[in-house]
């Protein structure tokens, strides 16, 4: 999605007919590169093909593992669902797309096709990044099995 001098986001055909259909309809804001990776702008083969060919430029890898994971929102309430209450979650369009292959060490290269920026780390010594605040989502996961593992 491109962006106007004045901040404001220009519209794509899909967001001016959503606008057509429903007046108070206002485009996601993203990046200013490119629309983000996971809005509706970009099609799941697109979104896929997208991905592959820059995992392959970046890491000489042109069959990569590749995982998909749908955004989600609760329409009634929020943190209710494991607390016996009543909540709505549902799938929407925008995802979170990874792809991945294994390593013979303990390091992990990012690179995030919507920042535009790469980070890394061993899996020895997983600290917090201010650098790329993003990463620390990827961080988070191994630090976690690594806890459970030590007891």
């Amino acid at each position: 999605m491109d962006v106007r001098e004045d901040r404001r986001p220009v519209m794509n055909d899909r967001a001016a007919e959503q606008r057509r259909v429903n007046p108070t309809f206002t485009p996601r804001s993203g990046p200013v590169h490119g629309a983000p990776f996971g809005s509706p702008a970009i099609d799941r083969r697109a979104g896929y093909e997208r991905l592959v060919n820059a995992f392959a430029q970046r890491f000489g890898d042109p069959q990569p593992r590749v995982f998909r994971a749908p955004g989600r929102v609760n329409l009634i309430g929020e943190h209710t669902d494991y607390n016996d209450g009543f909540v709505l979650p549902m799938g929407i369009e925008c995802a979170v797309w990874i792809a991945a292959r294994p390593r013979p060490d303990r390091h992990v290269y990012l690179h995030a096709l919507d920042f535009v920026q790469d980070d890394a780390f061993s899996l020895d010594v997983i600290q917090r990044s201010d650098r790329a605040p993003w990463s620390n989502y990827v961080r988070g996961w191994p630090g976690c099995w690594r806890r459970q593992d030590t007891g």
